[in-house]
């Protein structure tokens, strides 16, 4: 609408694992899914913010929630830019 740029996206992921133990051959599974989504809005100002979303769902321990906000500048004239981030 006023020359910023949306970016979404999205993530899906499944991984199981089954093996053996060498030493006591025990069978061990594991299996992890997962579901993340990330939103970035880059603004004419050469401000950038985004934020992201991800849940796993675990079968070897607990189910996890994580998060991330971000937020940089840039100045293009010098070629630098700060960028502060919080997350979990």
């Amino acid at each position: 609408f006023g020359g910023e740029t949306h970016t979404f996206s999205i993530l899906a992921d499944h991984r199981e694992e089954n093996y053996r133990g060498v030493v006591d051959g025990s069978r061990y599974e594991k299996e992890r899914t997962g579901l993340a989504g990330e939103y970035i809005l880059d603004l004419p100002s050469n401000t950038t913010l985004s934020g992201a979303l991800r849940h796993a769902w675990n079968s070897g321990f607990a189910d996890a929630t994580t998060w991330r906000l971000a937020l940089s500048q840039r100045f293009p004239t010098t070629g630098t830019r700060i960028h502060a981030s919080a997350g979990k």
